[in-house]
This record gives C-alpha cells, structure tokens and sequence, in this order.
C-alpha cells in the first residue's frame, strides 16, 4: 500500500543568528554568574503524534486482511544533558532534550506476515530560565521554563511477505522543524556540590511544518484519506529525575 506524498509550495524562515546568539548568551553568563553546573535529567515522556495515529487508522482499514495494532506511541524515556549558570535565586542554562517512540501495525498466519512500522525520535536544543520559589535545609523548589527548536525524525517501514514470496519491502524518512516551550516544576536536594532533583513539565509543541522527504521540502507525508500533511506531535508530559554537579 503507498502512503501519499502532498506537494506543497511554502517558504520557509531562514534561522539566522542562532550562533552568535548561543555564543554571547554563554560568555554573558560565564562572567556574571556565581555557580556554573553541568547536568543530566531523565524519565519518561508522553506523546501524542494524532497525525500519525490517524494514518495507522487508515491502514488498518484499508487492508485486504486483518491486521492489528501492536505498539502505538507508547511512553518512553527521554534525555536531557545541560548546563546552568547559578544567581543568587535565579538560573538559566543551555540544555538539549532526546526523545523517541513509535507504532507498529502486523499481521501474521500460515500464508506470510504483514508489518507497518513508524518510528519517530527528536532533537531539542533550547535555553531554559528558573526561579526559585522555596529553599530551607538544603530543599530546593523551583518554576522553569525551556523555550527551543524541535528536530523531528521519521523513518516509515512497510514489509510484507507471502508464501515465501515479498511482495514489499519499502522505507521512507521524514523530517521536519518546529519549536516548543516547556514549563515545569522541580523539586531539589542539595548536597555540597551534588544536586539531586525530581522533574515535572509539559511539553508543548509550537509550528506547523509538516513532515517531509528529505531531499524535497515541497514532497509531504500525507494521510490519503484526508489528503492532509501530516506534522510531528510531541505535546505531552515529562516527569523524571535529575543530577548536577556545582562549580
């Protein structure tokens, strides 16, 4: 089964100055700042993917046999390094976070087998700002907020196979460029220089590009039912746990 391509013309902002930003924010804050930290926060992330949720619909549907839906898009861990730089009860810092999930569609008997898989991971560089709202006996509860760029990946699989004999062996890759924000809460232990922390915040995913091939910006991932593009959906919450170490 071909999944479609809708072919759009869209101009597309240039991002310029990102460089030089990032650079003068780090000098700016080395020389300011009383404490600079580096540190790594993990978990597990929710996500929504509608669009993608939608063509996996369509393909059950539309199947001459029966198939079912085995994963789709279930929750799971994301990765976030970063660094900070520390005044008095306000921080800020560059991070950036990784995140992946995905689906798979099958079917499987005595005559051959059937797989739809869809794979989607992103990259998120950001620079996030928090504000210290309690700090007695070593505890720490802070508000932050992450602002930054979403690099989504998608890599579609479509295999099939009957009587010994294969009929599909297709794969596709997608890309796309959004932006997000995120706030949160967290919730700190400090000990000499060694931060241990628990994290909570939502991510929500700004932007309309859709994905597409990724040798044409015009060439889009589409839902043939619809004839609608298809965009990554990251939008969920992120709850984990956290460390970082104090100069």
């Amino acid at each position: 089964m071909k999944i479609a391509l809708c072919t759009t013309s869209t101009n597309h902002m240039k991002k310029k100055y990102t460089i030089t930003a990032l650079l003068l924010f780090f000098i700016f804050s080395c020389g300011y700042s009383q404490k600079f930290g580096i540190g790594l926060q993990t978990g597990i992330g929710t996500y929504r993917m509608s669009g993608l949720e939608d063509l996996n619909t369509y393909v059950i549907r539309n199947m001459p046999f029966d198939t079912r839906l085995v994963s789709d898009f279930p929750a799971y861990w994301y990765y976030r390094p970063s660094i900070s730089f520390k005044f008095d009860q306000f921080s800020i810092g560059l991070l950036s976070t990784f995140q992946s999930t995905g689906s798979r569609v099958s079917a499987k008997d005595y005559s051959g087998e059937y797989r739809f898989d869809l794979k989607v991971k992103s990259h998120n560089p950001g620079i996030y700002a928090e504000v210290e709202l309690f700090d007695k006996n070593n505890l720490h509860l802070t508000l932050s907020y992450i602002a930054g760029l979403s690099f989504s990946k998608l890599t579609m699989k479509e295999y099939s196979i009957i009587l010994d004999q294969q009929q599909v062996n297709d794969k596709y890759k997608f890309k796309a460029l959004n932006y997000f924000v995120e706030p949160g809460l967290n919730f700190y232990y400090q000990f000499y220089f060694l931060t241990l922390g628990i994290n909570a915040g939502y991510f929500f995913q700004i932007g309309k590009q859709e994905y597409y091939t990724n040798d044409n910006k015009n060439a889009k991932l589409a839902n043939p039912q619809a004839n609608a593009p298809i965009k990554p959906d990251w939008n969920g919450f992120r709850v984990g746990a956290s460390v970082r170490y104090s100069f």
